[in-house]
């Protein structure tokens, strides 16, 4: 028996690895080159203790392998496994359906198809060079939408604290935009994008144009647990949820779309869910993520409340420390996230030290690929020695303020070692 696993996201590594050391053949796809050669040395992002050696395990069984070439993998597995990782999960492909499909179906009315991101979320100088990478693709779309030529990417800059100017981005739409696609609220750097003004400049664009076009989208999958997401108030036509977010299951999402919105299914088989999403509905996932969302929405204004106090907290005693710097905006921020760079320190070696003592934090989100600066706080402007000293912290619903000082007083200790 021969095993597929499209993806190569924490979840599916641990998937191919375990069962690659149960003697079971397994072959892991990614198009991202250089993640696959990294793999295949054993060079993988920091994912949790017994990993890299379990998939170590499999490599030298000779049961687990890594390809960039998922028809040969296809050709070889009895089975494939397609829903793992982030982007190939339900919320991941909400993102994918609502880009793909609204250019695809622009296209069979216009020669070219653009499509407007704003550029905090995406790679930068890589979109000619990448092909498709899975991993990354809900918070990458440049290289996805490029990847057969047929479309054109207009990238609207970001201020040095991530904010987007509405202006520019109506500004930068074309009479062949086909989509505007905006972060409502970025996953690294906390700041909110003012999704209700671009939403009602569009609608007030197309109105004069007599168009449907441009769609427009935001990826609302850090926003759900803290932030308005009325789709009426926001002037969106499509909106992508994430149900992990908001401490719903994992891997199960949502896209809305809003009536009389162009959009055709990227995915073939049965015609479940008006034919846009073939495959047998997954009722558990379904009721636990309308539940997580409900939650969120009735506790939000409070949890809003409690959660910006202790961020406020936390930033202060943080900025206080000589040599830190907050990255994102202050004010129109996610009340649970705290990215800050430590002059001079390597924020990698800052997050080992404290996952030692029990508190966790990252130097960039999950999709970022092993040995990869964040795209997002270069998209600031900042410089290579910033982003390599930046941790992002974030706040929960177990958080309390004696759990931030504490973390702070770690802080300042681990910083004396590294000094």
């Amino acid at each position: 028996m021969h095993i597929a696993i499209f993806g190569t996201g924490y979840v599916g590594l641990v998937t191919g690895a375990d069962f690659a050391c149960r003697g079971v053949g397994v072959t892991c796809v990614d198009i991202d080159v250089a993640r696959i050669a990294n793999l295949q040395k054993g060079v993988m992002p920091f994912f949790e203790a017994g990993l890299p050696e379990l998939v170590a395990r499999g490599v030298a069984a000779g049961h687990l392998a890594f390809t960039t070439d998922g028809a040969v993998a296809m050709a070889d597995a009895d089975v494939v496994f397609c829903a793992v990782g982030t982007p190939t999960s339900d919320d991941g492909r909400a993102d994918l359906s609502a880009v793909f499909s609204v250019a695809d179906l622009f296209a069979q009315h216009a020669k070219d198809g653009a499509v407007l991101v704003n550029k905090s979320t995406v790679p930068v100088g890589t979109a000619d060079a990448c092909r498709l990478r899975i991993e990354n693709a809900s918070h990458h779309p440049q290289p996805l939408l490029r990847q057969e030529g047929s479309r054109s990417v207009t990238i609207v800059p970001v201020a040095p604290d991530g904010s987007i100017d509405v202006a520019a981005v109506i500004a930068a739409i074309r009479p062949d935009t086909a989509l505007v696609s905006v972060m409502y609220a970025n996953n690294e750097i906390g700041t909110i994008a003012p999704v209700a003004e671009i939403g009602k400049a569009i609608e007030k664009l197309r109105r004069t144009t007599k168009s449907a076009y441009p769609v427009f989208h935001t990826d609302a999958a850090q926003a759900a647990q803290y932030l308005d997401v009325d789709v009426t108030r926001l002037h969106v036509d499509l909106m992508s949820l994430s149900g992990q977010k908001m401490y719903g299951p994992k891997a199960t999402g949502a896209l809305f779309v809003k009536r009389g919105t162009p959009i055709a299914s990227i995915l073939f088989g049965g015609g479940q869910e008006h034919g846009l999403r073939p495959g047998t509905e997954n009722v558990a996932g379904i009721v636990g993520f309308a539940k997580a969302l409900s939650i969120a929405v009735d506790d939000c204004d409070d949890e809003t409340m409690r959660m910006v106090a202790l961020r406020e907290y936390f930033i202060d005693e943080l900025l206080a420390i000589p040599g830190t710097r907050l990255n994102g905006n202050r004010v129109d921020r996610l009340p649970n996230n705290v990215n800050v760079s430590f002059k001079g320190v390597d924020g990698e070696a800052l997050v080992m030290y404290l996952d030692e003592r029990g508190i966790a934090a990252s130097t960039a989100s999950s999709c970022t690929g092993p040995q990869s600066m964040s795209h997002v706080l270069k998209a600031l402007g900042m410089s290579d020695a910033e982003v390599i000293g930046s941790v992002r912290f974030t706040l929960g619903r177990q958080t309390k303020k004696r759990d931030i000082t504490c973390t702070v007083t770690t802080i300042k200790k681990i910083l004396s070692l590294l000094a």
